[in-house]
């Protein structure tokens, strides 16, 4: 593998550059791409197939074969976006391998909710604040969440939401809509906080 360059590879370096020392057979970079992408690409997974444990392992059987076939990679293309097609490619084919018939673009999918610890009743300080969050947060309905998380958390347009999971864009819309909701109501006690949360998050 050729060595790393002087560049800190961080996530925040320019990706386009990580792409071409990762195709180059740059180990770190390709490192870095792999956090920095990771999460999101698990949280497809999981709303896919509705199993974290197969989705991880599905996650990681596309990274190890994106290192295999990475100078077949067309670098003027959006990375991201190879690897989220790579993603549902692979559960796609994972589902039909065992037969499963789902349908994606039900609100009422997989809505079973994670339970969590509940908040203390008053804010001590901001980091009771932001537990307070998360548990609300994990406690919506897996869809809900799902869409959620991509959009709060890793950034993604409703648009490439609902291109990424196969949903309608009003669905993501409303299903954004019933989140806030749910967690303005669930944290009333944590207000103005939670309002500018949530504000800064939109």
């Amino acid at each position: 593998m050729q060595q790393a360059q002087n560049l800190p590879l961080t996530s925040q370096a320019n990706e386009s550059v990580l792409v071409q020392r990762f195709i180059g057979g740059d180990e770190q970079a390709f490192e870095t791409l792999f956090k920095k992408h990771y999460q999101m690409l698990l949280k497809v997974g999981q709303f896919l197939i509705n199993d974290i444990e197969q989705a991880e392992e599905l996650v990681h059987d596309v990274f190890i074969n994106v290192w295999q076939k990475r100078e077949n990679i067309n670098t003027q293309a959006s990375f991201k976006n190879y690897l989220i097609t790579a993603v549902r490619n692979r559960c796609f084919n994972h589902l039909k391998a065992k037969k499963k018939t789902t349908s994606i673009d039900d609100d009422e999918s997989w809505a079973d909710e994670l339970v969590a610890d509940t908040a203390t009743d008053t804010v001590a300080n901001l980091k009771e604040v932001n537990l307070a969050i998360e548990a609300a947060v994990s406690r919506l309905p897996e869809q809900c969440r799902i869409i959620f998380q991509l959009s709060r958390y890793e950034g993604m347009s409703y648009k490439e939401i609902a291109e990424t999971l196969g949903l309608a864009p009003k669905t993501v819309e409303n299903q954004i809509g019933r989140a806030l909701k749910t967690l303005k109501t669930e944290l009333k006690d944590y207000l103005p906080f939670v309002f500018l949360y949530l504000s800064q998050n939109q």
